[in-house]
Order: C-alpha cells, then structure tokens, then sequence
C-alpha cells in the first residue's frame, strides 16, 4: 500500500505538471468569471445573459489592454532609470551621516543591485514556457465564457453527486458562504489596489521622484499583502528620495505612505473584514512566493486568489459548526 501511494502520488504529480499549461488556463479562467460574475448578473437584468456575458468580455478585454500597454510601455522606461539611479541612491545613504552606519550593516548598495538583477532575469518557474500569443488569449476567453454560463450548473451537478441530503444541505450552505466572501474580500482587494497604486503615483509626483509609475505598480501589487505590503511597495520611491534628495521631503513621503498603510488597514478591517472576511499576511506571501514560482507574475495572482478561496472555505465550516452543533463534522456522517 506505501509503494502504491507513492506510484500513484509521482503519478499524480507527473500529470499535473505535463498538464500545469491547462490547468493554469482553467484556474486563471474560473477566477476572472468568478469576480466578473457579478457584473454579468446585473446586465443580465435588461439584456439577454449571452450578451450580458458578451459586453463584459469585450469591455474588460478592451479596458486591461489599454492599461496594461501604457503601464508596460512606461515600466519599461523607468525602469531603465531605476537601474542607474537607485544603486546611486543607496550609495548616497551608505555615505550619509545619519544613516551611513545602518545602510552599510544592511549592505543596501549591494542588496539593491541583487534585486535589480533578479528582476531582469526572466521570470522564474513554467510563465517562461506559457505563450503570449492570440490563441492563448482566445482559449481563456472561450473557458470564462463557459464558467459564467455553466458555473452554477457545474457546481449543483457536483453537489447532487452527494447521496446523503444533510451533508449534501451542509456542504451547499458553506459553499455559497465561502464563495460570497472569498470573492467579496478578492473584490475589496482589487479596489484597494487600484486607490493604492493611483495615490502612490500621486504621491510620488508630488515629491518628483523619478519612477512614479515603478513604485505606484509596486504599490498596487503588493497591498493585497494586509498590515505592510504598501510600505513594501513604497520602498523603492523612499530609497531614491532618501538618497537623492535628502531632507524634508523623504520625511514626508515616508509619513505620507504610512499614513496610506494605516488607511488601507483600517478600511481592510473595518469595512472589507466584517463584509466577507480577514486574510493573514503569512498566506498571502506564501501563495504569492509559490504561484510565481510555478508559473510567474499571473501565478501569483491566481494563487493568493485560491488562498482566498481556501481561508473563506475554512472560515465558513467554522461558521457553520457553530451554528449547527449538532449535525457534528462536515465530511462525516453523524454518530
């Protein structure tokens, strides 16, 4: 039996990595159509939902396009002055008075250069191997279109494979909690992402520093991360204003981004939080850390909404369980 689960296991894994170009396109699909779900709902009170599904689609489609090509052409620019300016930056705070002695303990220069570098290495894990082409684009498209038409069919036809009603009733109950506030937190997020990286451009502006749209990217990526994660964005445009142009102004952004770190957790814990639910920052990171290892920049994403997905699962069989003592444990049958 141990040599058999062990076949079957390098087995399993084998399949699913031959297979992990699919799978990604099926968990990056069934992601999106699920956080577009509901706008496709609310269309789909005046017009057909085929062509509520249509509409979306196509406006989202033409919306990320033209973001993401401005974003892209205005990273690749800065990005090349990020490269020159901030090793010079953190030279500048090595040789500093007030922080010469913590920036050479910490060895920013040569940290900051490391970094650099990793980020013009190509991206790491199986995104080197995923193609960027039309029909990749296409195929995904085709499978969010199929998930917002046949998702809820899907999900009752694996409900009604169950035999016994009561856990059957139990597993219902906790899928719709655990849906609805897994896409109500990945929602929130999304928004707080969006305000923190235009306030980070903002700010950045403000204080002229060089690669507004670097640190505001970095920003609006890294807020999913509750507690620290803008201040990790912001440290690039707090390294080059530190370094550049030390002074009263360092001291204000550094107090402007805490000031938006405090206001995104408040907003996280009292607004998002008793809505949907409240994620950790340790699996964030670890589902961040993971899915670009396996599959790059989009892996992240996927996975830190799979976390979601995982935590709000978790958090509504607690719910449950204690609202319904006596039924007793969710995948067992009652003694």
């Amino acid at each position: 039996m141990i040599l058999g689960a062990i076949a079957a296991a390098v087995v399993a894994f084998d399949m699913a990595t031959a297979a992990s170009r699919t799978i990604g396109w099926a968990v990056a699909s069934a992601v999106i159509a699920a956080l577009m779900a509901p706008l496709v709902g609310l269309l789909d009170r005046w017009i057909p939902r085929v062509a509520a599904i249509v509409v979306v689609l196509v406006s989202i489609a033409a919306a990320g396009v033209g973001v993401a090509s401005g974003v892209l052409n205005a990273l690749d620019r800065q990005f090349d002055r990020l490269t020159i300016e901030a090793p010079e930056a953190a030279q500048r705070l090595e040789e500093s008075e007030r922080f010469g002695d913590v920036a050479r303990d910490f060895r920013l220069q040569e940290r900051v250069t490391e970094v650099l570098d990793r980020l013009q290495e190509p991206t790491s894990g199986l995104a080197a191997e995923a193609p960027s082409t039309t029909s990749t684009y296409l195929i995904c498209a085709v499978l969010i279109a199929f998930f917002l038409s046949w998702g809820p069919k899907l999900g009752r036809a694996a409900l009604a494979q169950m035999p016994d009603g009561d856990r059957r009733d139990r597993v219902a109950a906790i899928s719709r909690v655990a849906f609805a506030h897994a896409r109500g937190y990945a929602l929130g997020a999304l928004a707080r992402s969006t305000i923190g990286g235009l306030t980070a451009y903002g700010l950045c502006r403000w204080q002229d520093v060089p690669v507004a749209t670097v640190v505001a990217v970095a920003v609006a990526a890294l807020s999913v991360v509750p507690g620290f994660g803008i201040m990790i964005g912001a440290l690039p445009a707090l390294l080059l204003k530190g370094g550049l142009d030390p002074g009263g102004g360092s001291v204000m952004l550094t107090v402007a981004f805490l000031t938006l770190q405090v206001l995104d957790t408040v907003i996280l814990r009292r607004v998002i939080g008793p809505r949907s639910l409240i994620v950790g920052p340790a699996a964030i990171v670890i589902a961040m850390v993971l899915g670009f290892e396996i599959y790059g920049v989009g892996g992240a994403f996927y996975g830190v909404a799979l976390v979601i997905l995982g935590v709000a699962f978790l958090d509504a069989a607690a719910d449950y369980r204690a609202a319904h003592p006596a039924p007793g444990t969710l995948f067992a049958q009652d003694s």
